[in-house]
């Protein structure tokens, strides 16, 4: 059945804006037990983009006891919950389900995803995203970065890499609608590639482009 969540208030102590989010997200994989970021969203939400180094633990989900093997053991560690924004509650809710859990260092980066995105960050996709946008023949542009990229790869995709991007920016498209809509995924041999593909991601959203993934 389908249930309207609950409204609930973030308190200013708790809430983040996106300076203080990437500084955390820096320690976060410098330290991953004592920041840890959540994605609050639906699961197939989450596959389809998300804030690199961020775990999905969606709000449903967080009162199941059976969830803590995906918490640190440390109540003191902060906590980050994110999900789609201000008109989203499951982030906020999250959180106070945090509190009552005994966790103290609780924060709602409550801007977001669309704020991750709105700031030209490359964000994180799971393969399930990018099999189904095969399938069902998505507007995807997937840019393929490996050397070898003639072989074995995506239906359509483009071989590019960071050494030769610039020679291909005349064929992206400029207008505003594309620049904001448009969804390209970079991929490259898995995390073997992981660095160069960010590389190649934060160039296209240097140059305007928003929903770009890796």
């Amino acid at each position: 059945a389908f249930h309207l969540l609950p409204s609930v208030e973030v308190k200013s102590n708790r809430e983040i804006k996106f300076e203080e989010f990437i500084y955390n997200l820096k320690k976060s994989r410098s330290n991953p037990d004592d920041v840890v970021i959540i994605d609050s969203r639906l699961p197939e939400v989450y596959n389809a983009g998300y804030i690199p180094g961020a775990i999905n633990i969606p709000f449903a989900e967080l009162e199941n006891e059976n969830i803590a093997f995906k918490l640190p053991e440390n109540k003191n560690s902060i906590l980050i919950f994110y999900c789609d924004g201000k008109n989203c509650k499951r982030s906020p809710l999250s959180a106070e389900t945090a509190l009552k859990k005994g966790y103290q260092n609780i924060k709602v980066y409550h801007n977001g995803f669309p704020d991750w995105e709105k700031n030209q960050q490359a964000s994180f996709v799971k393969p399930a995203f990018v099999i189904n946008g095969i399938k069902n023949n998505e507007p995807i542009v997937y840019v393929d970065i490996r050397n070898s990229a003639e072989i074995g790869h995506i239906p359509g995709a483009i071989a590019i890499n960071k050494n030769n991007i610039e020679q291909f920016r005349a064929q992206f498209p400029k207008n505003n609608f594309f620049l904001k809509m448009l969804r390209i995924v970079v991929y490259g041999n898995g995390t073997y590639d992981e660095d160069q593909a960010l590389e190649v991601a934060n160039i296209l959203n240097s140059w305007g482009y928003i929903k770009v993934s890796v």
